[in-house]
């Protein structure tokens, strides 16, 4: 846009233009273009970030172009090269109402499975797929992933709001027949820790809506409906995001998510509403997704005990691990995961020397269990619905160790650009500022979490408004704490207190924790200082002033009482030396 090496250069005036129907033949100074859905004209302003759409309601599931004009000190007038674009989603109060959600009984605990097969004609320009679920999904069409994110449709305060996702599936579909396959997984909605998710038992379901449209503007439009298939005895025999998961590959419906397979032995699926699980209003994805980031190689193998092998990647990690293995049919492999290793001198190992160590676990088994299908050719296991934080993993049920060219760490997190970096001649300190790089990304994962290994993985408040602002320097977090803050908001009570952890199974309740509840005004101001976006704080500022109400309420003469609030407070966090609360709890509500 301005690319200019001279000094002192700037922005005086900017213009800008969003229609419909802009083409690359829409010429330099716009004027080509006709009945724009907005037009701003020529406004004498230094803005160039956050510009409020002013124009015409904008219509939904069309995609919109867009140019930019802007003017220099000198009135000399710049304009952008390129189109740049976005679209408009569902845009409905309810936007999966007129199809059914599906969900179906298991074989015991597996990962239900459903599948539906759909002809299109050949003059399909553009195909959309959007998805919503209590519980995480995986889908598929015509054999391949609709894309890389993962944990979809992210983690939320699912009783009052959750996300659906939207898909470019257009490149994915083939004149003729097609198939698209969901499959569920428990994620954070229900599992074995129902003291950290929404209930042991809360049922798993799915909505989606295929819209594919034509050369000659019309659509084709159907969605989750009696004519989809329904399997509960399919591979991933058992997954739970805190426990691990296991997949038996003797189970595989080789190619299930595409036209043609046999699915005779599948059921009907049972149709229902949103109503019938346990999450609120649907609203599109806000917020990065959720991706595989990066892989790290395998840096060592040992064998600290008979068929042991444990695999170290040199750096702690939160993600899964992905092995290819030859082996005999029925021939089962487990895979578990550590940050640290047990030695003579730690105090509290739980194994033998060089085993990992699994005491700081608490009830996480970070197991995953492999049954081979006796493929000659070697098969690959990578976890769909789990995740957790490890350095090391231990593989046992081989006599030799998988080589090492053969096993790779995947890492998985919520997907920031990068906007800062730091070196100096010190290496101790550049170690430092990678540490506090690499919890950021072993962390932030749909949410900002305490720790990515043992039973919690929560949203503290505490720890993410402490952090919010470093966060800000290393990457581009203002979608990432938009998100959150939503979430924070939706957990907050009639008295307008916080969460002390967002999202959460409740919302709050008691009295406010002085550092973790002030996350809720911390984190939007943080935020405006860093990208002087004021939507964070039009969008949060009523929720603020509630709850600053409500401390000052509660405190007499500003000043807390210690011990008030009883268990609700936890002041100077693990600190070696006894904070009073009344100092932390003042001094916060200050």
């Amino acid at each position: 846009m301005m690319n200019t090496s001279e000094a002192g250069q700037c922005q005086t005036a900017y213009r800008l233009v969003v229609t419909a129907g802009m083409s690359s033949q829409a010429n330099e100074d716009l004027s080509s273009v006709s009945e724009p859905y907005w037009d701003s004209g020529k406004v004498d302003s230094p803005q160039s970030r956050y510009v409020r759409y002013g124009g015409k309601p904008l219509e939904p599931q069309t995609r919109y172009y867009w140019k930019v004009s802007v003017w220099d000190k000198d009135g000399k007038k710049w304009t952008s090269s390129g189109e740049d674009w976005f679209e408009t989603g569902l845009m409905r109060e309810n936007p999966f109402d007129g199809v059914d959600w599906l969900s179906g009984d298991v074989t015991g605990t597996a990962a239900p499975m459903f599948r539906r097969e759909f002809q299109m004609e050949p003059d399909v320009i553009a195909a959309r797929l959007y998805v919503t679920s209590a519980g995480i999904y995986d889908v598929e069409v015509n054999g391949q992933a609709v894309d890389d994110s993962r944990f979809n449709p992210g983690r939320t305060q699912y009783p009052i709001r959750t996300m659906y996702q939207t898909y470019d599936i257009t490149p994915l579909l083939t004149e003729g027949g097609n198939a698209i396959g969901v499959t569920l997984g428990r994620g954070w909605m229900s599992g074995a820790n129902s003291d950290f998710n929404f209930g042991k038992d809360s049922p798993l379901g799915f909505a989606a809506v295929i819209v594919a449209s034509h050369a000659d503007g019309s659509r084709t439009v159907f969605g989750t409906d009696s004519l989809w298939r329904f399997y509960g005895d399919g591979p991933i025999q058992y997954d739970d995001i805190f426990q691990g998961e296991i997949h038996d590959a003797r189970k595989s419906q080789d190619g299930w998510s595409r036209a043609g397979f046999d699915d005779s032995a599948w059921a009907s699926p049972d149709l229902g509403k949103r109503t019938d699980f346990k999450i609120g209003r649907v609203v599109c994805q806000d917020g990065p997704y959720v991706r595989r980031l990066a892989e790290l190689p395998d840096l060592s193998v040992t064998e600290p005990a008979e068929g042991v092998f444990v695999y170290d990647f040199g750096q702690n990690i939160s993600g899964v691990c992905r092995v290819k293995v030859k082996g005999q049919a029925g021939q089962t492999i487990t895979l578990r995961h550590g940050e640290k290793l047990n030695s003579e001198l730690l105090v509290n190992s739980d194994d033998a020397p060089g085993t990992i160590w699994t005491s700081n676990l608490n009830i996480c088994r970070n197991e995953d269990r492999y049954t081979l299908r006796g493929d000659p050719d070697g098969e690959v296991f990578e976890p769909v619905f789990v995740y957790r934080g490890f350095q090391y993993m231990q593989l046992t049920g081989l006599d030799e160790p998988v080589p090492p060219e053969d096993v790779k760490a995947v890492v998985i997190g919520s997907s920031l650009r990068p906007t800062g970096s730091f070196e100096c001649s010190d290496p101790d300190i550049n170690r430092l500022v990678e540490n506090a790089r690499w919890s950021m990304t072993d962390n932030f994962l749909s949410v900002p979490t305490d720790c990515p290994q043992r039973n919690e993985r929560l949203g503290w408040t505490g720890d993410a408004q402490i952090f919010a602002r470093t966060a800000s320097y290393f990457s581009d977090v203002r979608g990432f704490f938009r998100k959150y803050m939503t979430d924070v908001r939706d957990g907050q009570n009639d008295l307008g207190i916080y969460p002390v952890f967002s999202p959460a199974p409740a919302l709050a309740h008691g009295r406010a924790a002085g550092g973790w509840c002030d996350a809720g005004v911390i984190i939007p101001w943080h935020m405006y200082l860093q990208y002087g976006d004021e939507s964070f704080i039009r969008d949060n500022y009523e929720s603020m002033c509630r709850y600053v109400d409500r401390i000052i309420a509660d405190c007499d003469d500003y000043i807390d009482v210690e011990g008030r609030f009883m268990g609700d407070m936890f002041g100077d966090w693990e600190a070696y030396e006894h904070t009073p609360l009344v100092i932390t709890e003042t001094a916060y509500c200050a």
